[in-house]
């Protein structure tokens, strides 16, 4: 996202522009609701022995999967992450924590960050490493559409990694939805026609892909943590040529990383099971760019000011994203409520450890 463009509008039901009380200081797992309500499968699952067999319509299509589950054992936590950059890298941390050390695969185009997911208990490869048909019960793909040259066809490879047993997700982005008049934009909301741009030509191709093979959808809002998002970039910049008043829709990356662990389990879904889904990913409320800036300035966490010299009207209006269909799909809700409370509260998260930046952040 070019956070050079943003937007603006008003505040609706996931919110006005206020903040909220201290985030808990949980984990990314421990701050998971653990009730299980029972909620209706997307889908027909039958069993016979070790053989599952899933039953799905989709787009007015019956399909029919059928694959075989590995018996029980530790094998069944396994997990492939694609892409272990800045949200994956912390999507493992939190599977790892759930489950044990040796459950997560990072498959990487390079060896750069190697050592670091190491350092975190991520068993690092590159995907010329994978040995012929081997499959993963679950599998995130988390890289992003830049560098990739066929980025549905990266998706469709990854999809190729799944067995079809537990829960396959792809992070996307909330900017396929062709909403940009202030107006309130959810999961059902509409997103852009095909040949509207290559950006989201590519993201919704990667998207189609995904679901076509049962795999789910995570479509994720702006992303942050302590140094990393606009507030940085702002920073950098100092003098910005955006209106100060307008509205961004933000989720930190461990919320980030805590709602693709919760689709990956399955929360809320009576066999943990889920085929085909769109969520989305935001916190609880949208705010405007001049209260992210003064709640980072007054904070004292990180140097410099941000200036913005524009006035009202001069932009799209955007949109105000929420997911309440997610949250209670799920039973999820974010640690850091908004960006501005983060950093209210110290600024301090899991990429501001002194064992994360010993190695850096991988990017990619």
């Amino acid at each position: 996202m070019k956070w050079g463009k943003m937007i603006r509008g008003t505040a609706s039901k996931q919110g006005s522009v206020t903040r909220p009380s201290n985030p808990s200081s949980t984990s990314c797992i421990q701050h998971l609701n653990t009730k299980l309500a029972p909620k209706p499968l997307t889908g027909l699952l039958l069993r016979s022995n070790n053989r599952q067999q899933y039953i799905m319509e989709c787009a007015g299509n019956i399909r029919r999967r059928v694959v075989t589950r590995a018996s029980g054992g530790p094998g069944e936590k396994k997990l492939l992450i694609v892409g272990p950059g800045v949200l994956g890298s912390c999507l493992g941390k939190c599977w790892i924590d759930e489950y044990g050390s040796g459950t997560v695969v990072g498959q990487t185009k390079t060896t750069t960050h190697h050592d670091m997911l190491n350092s975190i208990g991520i068993e690092p490869r590159l995907a010329e490493e994978a040995s012929a048909g081997e499959t993963f019960p679950y599998v995130a793909y988390c890289a992003p559409p830049s560098g990739s040259e066929d980025y549905p066809g990266d998706v469709a490879k990854a999809l190729s990694y799944w067995d079809g047993t537990g829960n396959f997700i792809f992070t996307s982005s909330a900017g396929v939805y062709n909403i940009n008049d202030g107006s309130p934009c959810n999961e059902s909301s509409p997103v852009y026609e095909m040949g509207s741009n290559p950006r989201t030509d590519a993201l919704l191709n990667a998207e189609k892909a995904c679901l076509d093979s049962g795999g789910n959808v995570i479509r994720l809002v702006g992303l942050y943590h302590r140094t990393r998002g606009p507030h940085t970039f702002f920073l950098k910049q100092g003098e910005v040529a955006r209106w100060g008043g307008y509205l961004v829709n933000m989720i930190h990356y461990e919320d980030a990383a805590s709602l693709c662990m919760a689709a990956l389990m399955g929360k809320g879904s009576t066999d943990r099971i889920y085929r085909s889904e769109i969520f989305v990913g935001c916190d609880d409320a949208p705010v405007t760019f001049e209260d992210m800036m003064a709640a980072v300035e007054t904070s004292g966490v990180l140097p410099g000011k941000a200036v913005f010299t524009e006035k009202e009207g001069s932009s799209n209006l955007g949109k105000i994203v929420s997911n309440t269909r997610t949250r209670e799909q799920l039973e999820w809700s974010p640690k850091y409520k908004t960006v501005c409370s983060f950093f209210q509260n110290g600024g301090e998260d899991w990429y501001s450890s002194s064992e994360f930046n010993r190695l850096g952040s991988p990017h990619t």
